[in-house]
């Protein structure tokens, strides 16, 4: 007994210690005071504790490696602490000397990592170990016993068992139906579509106003200005032609969520009611809602990556039968025409496919190859016989052209003459002040939209030569120049932007004056048009529903799934290695990609797809067991 006393006093001391580093350490960086830090002291010091008697003897019972547990806790805590560290210093002074201009810093840099990686590696062992917890039946939700229920939940526990009778048995159809019916109020309010910059730009190439070029993938051009003419050419309207579209691509996401749902119930051993909070999450997820009726290629690419990781989740499963291998293809050859950079995305996957799966390697070998010819066949043959112009290749110097533009705002006076006229020589600025005035560290757009391709192409050996001079000269502003641009992919602070009904108008009355369309929304669901946009932000704007509205929590959930996976998994030939490969590929060309995270649409296929593959994924550890 006094053993055990004693063992507890030192898990008490250790908790104590651990909480007052966490507290202190984060707030102490923050520069944050506050009552409430005590509060949030004691609260941790409990949970610690707790953690340190139960939660660590779970873990250690449940069939994970020790070291292997270990290390990976370790390597996860620590990227999401440098996730937390460099975000907060480009989010709050923009930049990073002042984690070490003074000893004092480096002193608040120091107990502020250490604060948040005792945070994260903490909570990271409550999520293990409620995952370890639920699979190993230490932790249940009994059934209620009391009183009869009333006769109207009675017949709702009626109504709810034949419903999952019915989704069990037609999985596919009642699932696609449950989602359409729901989503019956948004296609009422969003008749007849959402509007963009981009979408009006693909209008205009499609309708003669502006040049034809691949700049946008032509394959998706062709999709959304096909339904644009079918409308005005059999119904006289550019509302119906948007709907076409906007319907056109509801129908299909819906078609592949359902076809998860339906893999999920009839190939896997995932309970129903985990099934049904997938099925919400679709429904009320903000940015998928908002994305399903927006005129953007990003939603029929998302839904094909997801297609694809459902087919490679039966194709491990059951092998390669025909029905499977078809609908592969397609999901690859339609991912790669349908964003330009999903070539890169699907062509780098099945590479490392190819060293996953040692048993089908040939198989995805032959893939890739039929990729890289069909992605040569149409951009080489194909989409020039349509008149396509190559689109410009500035859009992948974004990293080199914003380290260079922080350069020349944050350090004019190092640049020399013969650099200035190289960096001049390729752009349309006059000056480099004016290129430092344009500078914006969330976007490159400012900056590369006025790179000419043809005269950089012909001086991109010197550009390259001055780019890894000045970066040499300054590394560090550099480094800040690429976590500037991308950190809300990382960073949980800034929310996903909302393509709202108000700026799709605006894009219309462009449209409409630029183009002669008649595009716009009913005065009649304008009321109700406004109320639901404005309740599905309220809602999701209040914690901890904010968190489905922050793109940096779904790097974070990602990363944290990657750690289960290096957990759990018995060895490369896992398919869970193979499903999460495209998503890091795709968060890596969102790293490259002009925009900050919080634009939402590069990072759609994790948002999409992530929730299903964690799902997928437990099962291939767990219920395949039972």
């Amino acid at each position: 007994m006094n053993e055990k006393m004693i063992l507890r006093k030192d898990k008490a001391v250790k908790a104590i210690v651990q909480s007052m580093i966490a507290v202190f350490g984060i707030s102490f960086l923050k520069g944050e005071n506050s009552c409430w830090l005590f509060l949030v002291f004691g609260l941790l010091t409990a949970l610690f504790y707790w953690i340190e008697i139960c939660a660590k003897e779970v873990l250690i019972t449940s069939g994970y490696r020790g070291k292997r547990f270990l290390g990976t806790m370790i390597v996860c805590s620590g990227i999401l602490t440098v996730f937390c560290i460099l975000g907060w210093c480009i989010s709050t002074v923009g930049a990073l000397n002042e984690l070490y201009k003074s000893w004092f810093h480096l002193l608040k840099a120091f107990l502020g990592i250490a604060g948040y990686f005792i945070l994260i590696s903490r909570f990271l062992y409550v999520i293990f170990y409620m995952e370890a917890a639920v699979n190993s039946h230490r932790l249940f939700w009994a059934d209620h016993k009391g009183k009869e229920p009333s006769e109207i939940l009675q017949k709702l526990k009626q109504l709810t068992v034949r419903y999952v009778r019915r989704l069990r048995s037609k999985p596919f159809w009642t699932s696609f139906f449950t989602i359409l019916i729901l989503y019956v109020p948004y296609i009422l309010v969003s008749y007849p579509g959402i509007f963009m910059s981009d979408s009006v730009s693909i209008v205009a190439q499609g309708w003669g106003f502006a040049d034809f070029t691949s700049h946008h993938p032509v394959f998706y051009q062709l999709i959304l200005n096909t339904c644009m003419k079918a409308g005005v050419k059999i119904f006289h309207s550019w509302n119906i032609g948007l709907f076409l579209y906007s319907m056109l691509q509801m129908l299909f996401v819906i078609s592949v969520l359902s076809c998860g749902i339906h893999i999920l119930l009839c190939y896997t051993k995932i309970r129903v009611r985990y099934v049904m909070a997938l099925m919400l999450y679709f429904v009320v997820q903000p940015r998928i809602v908002n994305y399903m009726f927006l005129a953007t290629k990003d939603v029929f690419y998302a839904a094909f990556i997801l297609l694809w990781i459902e087919m490679l989740f039966l194709i491990k499963k059951n092998g390669w039968k025909a029905a499977y291998g078809v609908a592969y293809g397609v999901s690859l050859l339609c991912s790669i025409l349908i964003r330009n950079d999903g070539f890169y995305v699907v062509g780098i996957s099945l590479l490392i496919f190819c060293f996953l799966d040692r048993a089908s390697w040939k198989k995805h070998a032959l893939c890739l190859f039929l990729v890289i010819a069909a992605q040569v066949l149409f951009s080489s043959v194909i989409f020039p016989g349509l008149g396509a112009k190559s689109g410009s290749k500035r859009e992948m110097l974004s990293i080199p052209i914003q380290q260079v533009a922080r350069t020349v705002w944050k350090h004019p006076e190092h640049i020399t003459r013969e650099e200035e006229q190289v960096i001049l020589n390729a752009c349309d600025f006059e000056s480099l002040e004016e290129i430092g005035a344009s500078y914006d560290s969330n976007i490159s757009d400012n900056i590369k939209d006025y790179f000419v391709w043809d005269a950089f192409s012909t001086e991109a050996k010197e550009f390259y030569k001055v780019w890894l001079h000045l970066g040499l000269k300054h590394p560090v502003t550099y480094i800040e120049a690429f976590i500037a641009n991308y950190y809300h992919y990382f960073y949980p602070g800034e929310k996903f932007a909302n393509y709202s009904y108000g700026w799709s108008q605006d894009c219309f009355a462009y449209t409409n004056e630029h183009f002669g369309s008649d595009l716009h929304y009913g005065s009649a669901a304008s009321g109700p048009r406004k109320a639901l946009e404005d309740l599905r932000e309220t809602i999701f704007g209040i914690q901890p529903l904010s968190v489905l509205n922050i793109p940096g929590i779904f790097t974070w959930i990602f990363v944290i799934f990657i750690a289960f996976i290096c957990i759990s998994a018995k060895g490369s030939g896992d398919v869970r290695w193979m499903m999460i490969t495209p998503g890091i590929i795709i968060l890596l060309v969102c790293f490259a990609s002009p925009m900050n995270g919080y634009y939402g649409r590069y990072q759609f296929p994790l948002v999409m797809s992530l929730p299903w593959m964690i799902l997928a994924g437990y099962d291939q550890v767990y219920c395949s067991k039972q």
